[in-house]
């Protein structure tokens, strides 16, 4: 019982104002061990981008992908 939560689909464009959490990866086991051990496996084939971004202001909606 593993599963994605999250409220963005591949093509959408995240603000820098939006929360830096947009998705998670939950899991429900019998006990604390196999939960573990189910999130462990999942985490493998979890895949995750990152871009960093420079922002000039706080201000300001000025920034940089990198």
């Amino acid at each position: 019982d593993v599963r994605i939560e999250t409220g963005i689909r591949e093509g959408d464009e995240v603000s820098v104002f939006y929360d830096p959490m947009i998705s998670k990866l939950v899991c429900w086991s019998k006990n604390r061990d196999l939960c573990i051990k189910k999130i462990l496996g999942s985490l493998e084939n979890y895949k995750v981008i990152i871009k960093i971004i420079l922002i000039d202001n706080w201000t300001t909606d000025k920034y940089s992908i990198c």
